[in-house]
């Protein structure tokens, strides 16, 4: 998959180390680590033609990004929402719950992959804002009391369509770098960095083989 290529020659480019040679982990609930650079963290995800990456330096963190696609959003946030959130969501107008959806979804995966524990956290057992108008925020956890104050909730501006949001613990992102993706001719890819953006920039997309891909540095 391009975008998993994509992330090795991100995470290359800051192990100073050939993509190839790159080793990769799983805890026990599947999230993906570098075995020989763990101080490096990383979060993928992908939907439809839309990635987003994330690269840390210690501190937990996760990013998850969902193509907005008609839903029964009224029952789907009955299942997985908490009941804080499911009142909330309740409390919108109809004609805005199916952005609010994606919106509190993004969030709530951000948390759960920030967290690195997978299914063994259960999404109505945690709360997070759902009104797009709204910060993102983690409101509260049954699994941390501290987590409310350790973890930040941001949500990152991606392509019309999309709704995505990044979940970190530690001090705030301090920049956003770009990257320029381009095929070889033999098929490969190149990866050429570009200017850093200042604090909270937002990422210019780029596209390779269909992909728009995101990468977002978190810290430096």
């Amino acid at each position: 998959m391009v975008s998993h290529i994509a992330t090795r020659l991100i995470l290359a480019s800051y192990c100073a180390t050939d993509a190839a040679k790159l080793v990769f982990e799983h805890n026990a609930y599947g999230k993906p680590f570098l075995a020989d650079h763990k101080p490096l963290v990383f979060s993928l995800s992908h939907a439809d033609e839309m990635a987003l990456c994330a690269v840390g330096n210690g501190e937990a963190l996760g990013v998850d990004i969902e193509k907005i696609r008609p839903i029964a959003s009224t029952e789907m946030a009955e299942r997985f929402f908490s009941p804080t959130e499911h009142q909330l969501f309740a409390r919108l107008p109809r004609g805005q719950q199916q952005d609010a959806f994606f919106t509190c979804w993004t969030r709530k995966e951000a948390y759960i992959k920030a967290k690195g524990l997978g299914l063994a956290l259960p999404l109505e057992r945690f709360s997070v804002t759902v009104s797009p108008d709204l910060p993102a925020e983690l409101l509260s956890s049954d699994f941390s009391t501290e987590d409310a104050i350790r973890f930040r909730l941001m949500d990152i501006e991606v392509a019309c369509g999309y709704k995505a949001a990044l979940a970190y613990a530690g001090p705030p992102p301090g920049k956003v770098m770009q990257y320029h993706f381009s095929r070889r001719p033999d098929g490969g890819i190149f990866l050429t960095p570009l200017k850093p953006q200042g604090d909270n920039d937002q990422v210019i997309d780029r596209t390779i083989n269909g992909v728009n891909f995101k990468p977002l540095v978190v810290g430096s």
